[in-house]
Order: C-alpha cells, then structure tokens, then sequence
C-alpha cells in the first residue's frame, strides 16, 4: 500500500510538472520542498566520478549561465559559484537556494539496481544560510523510477521524503 501511494504521487507530481511546462512554457525538472518552501528545480548540471562511482547533480531554480556550468563541471565549489547569483524570486527569497544530490552506486553501471546510497543536500529552501542534508538507500518512500545517462545526457526521475524533528522534507525530480 505504501508502494502504491509513493507511486500515484510520483505520477501527480509528473503529471504537475508536465502541465506547468505547456501553460507557462518553463522547464520544469521537478521540485524540493522543506516544510511550506517549495522550491522548483529549473536547470542541473551533473558530474559522473567513475573512480568514485558518484553522480553529483546540482538542481538549481534557474538557467545556469554557461561560465557557471564551467565553474560546476570544473568540480568548483557549488557554493561559491552560486553564492552571488540573483534570486530567481525577489520576494521568496533574497539569496539564491538550490539543491545538491549525490549518488553512490555499488558498481559502474548507472541504474536503480546499482545504487548503494544517496545523500540529498538543500541549501537555502526556507532560511537563508540554512542547510538540509539527508542521506539514505533507495526505498519505498525514496524511489529511484529511472536513472542512466546515455550519449552525455542523464536522465533521472526519482522521488522521496523525510521527516526530521519537526521538519519535513519531499523531494520529485524528472531529469529527461
């Protein structure tokens, strides 16, 4: 039962991003949410470290301009490359959020069933200078539906949440 609810709630959420898409014509790659700050993912970068076996995806709330994603893809530091970027919503926020996802996998091939853990890392979401770090397996409240990247493009979607103390945290990304 709870299989199922995880899943018809990733299909709203799916369902959400792809009408967002063709009434305001903006890329949605799904969204964070901490409590009532919801944050919705606009544009990523990712890094595969094959010695590692980690896919680092930076999910941020608006189009990276292209001396960014060189920064990002060179492995600088996500924070001082964002840091002075323009809010994407003066009145939510007067800083600029974004969201850090790291996945480790079990070998080098980059699927649901090689994955060992993930670590999830909000940074901004509801306060200024406030950090959110989540690290877990994949289960049935943190699904992974589809992950692998092919000919350069990654394509993801997977969804989850968390409750720690009196916060609680969900997650639906579709990266394709």
């Amino acid at each position: 039962m709870v299989m199922q609810t995880t899943v018809i709630k990733t299909f709203i959420m799916i369902t959400l991003m792809v009408i967002s898409t063709l009434l305001f014509g903006e890329t949605s790659y799904g969204s964070y949410k901490k409590n009532n700050a919801q944050l919705p993912i606009k544009d990523f970068i990712y890094h595969w470290n094959e010695s590692k076996k980690v896919l680092t995806i930076i999910q941020t709330p608006s189009l990276l301009s292209d001396t960014e994603r060189s920064d990002l893809k060179a492995g600088k530091n996500e924070f001082m490359v964002l840091f002075k970027k323009e809010t994407p919503n003066e009145e939510r926020w007067q800083w600029y959020p974004y969201i850090v996802t790291e996945i480790t996998f079990k070998t080098n091939e980059i699927k649901p069933s090689t994955i060992k853990s993930f670590y999830i890392a909000s940074y901004g979401v509801e306060k200024k200078n406030h950090t959110d770090n989540f690290n877990s397996v994949p289960s049935s409240t943190n699904l992974f539906n589809k992950i692998g990247i092919k000919d350069g493009k990654l394509s993801i979607s997977y969804s989850g949440e968390s409750k720690m103390m009196d916060d609680s945290h969900s997650w639906s990304m579709n990266i394709q």
